[in-house]
């Protein structure tokens, strides 16, 4: 019994980004002393569509503790070169990508392509898998007529709610990095710190 109650005890820590007691207070039936040490990994930032903000999104993502990846369909544009502050370059189709790599509930997935029509594939399996956070690019007109295209499809709207719209500025006056620090701290304020 006690075993079990250390366990599971110990497996809830570090779920909550926590330490804490192990004695009866921590859920344990007697008083003891516990060492448990963990290494999680980093939460993982998913950047689909290679613009000039993922770029400055990639380095971001990075300086808040996430394992940043790119990914696009196009060969030219998604390389290492383009993208140095990246952990992972993927040229790909994102759909794919994203029904076979592993994510949680840190995962953060930001669509940046535009192209709102082939972007709904990928934005219903986002919405179906528990990631902490899922933003696609685009004005309020085309937020909302995504909106519309998604639940045409069936996209109920509890998932609806999970879908954010990173603020398409106006590209003549604000900087990929000026962007890149609002989505951010758009993440931040939605999901907490990248290191968790």
């Amino acid at each position: 019994m006690t075993d079990r109650a250390v366990a599971d005890r110990a497996r809830a820590l570090p779920r909550a980004d926590r330490t804490g007691p192990g004695g009866p207070e921590g859920g344990c039936p007697e008083p003891l002393s516990v060492l448990a040490h963990g290494a999680a990994t980093r939460p993982r930032l998913l950047i689909f569509g290679a613009t000039d903000l993922a770029g400055a999104l990639s380095w971001a993502g990075g300086f808040l503790g996430y394992r940043v990846t790119v990914c696009d369909a196009r060969p030219t544009g998604a390389t290492a070169a383009r993208f140095p502050y990246a952990d992972e370059v993927v040229s790909g189709r994102p759909y794919p990508y994203l029904r076979r790599t592993q994510v949680d509930e840190r995962t953060v997935v930001c669509v940046l392509t535009r192209d709102v029509e082939g972007d709904l594939p990928l934005l219903r399996l986002a919405l179906d898998l528990p990631l902490g956070y899922v933003g696609a690019m685009g004005s309020r007109n085309v937020h909302e007529g995504r909106l519309r295209l998604l639940r045409e499809e069936g996209v109920t709207e509890d998932r609806l709610t999970r879908l954010c719209r990173l603020t398409d500025f106006d590209r003549g006056t604000h900087t990929p990095e000026e962007m890149a620090v609002s989505i951010t701290a758009e993440i931040v304020s939605r999901v907490g710190r990248g290191r968790r």
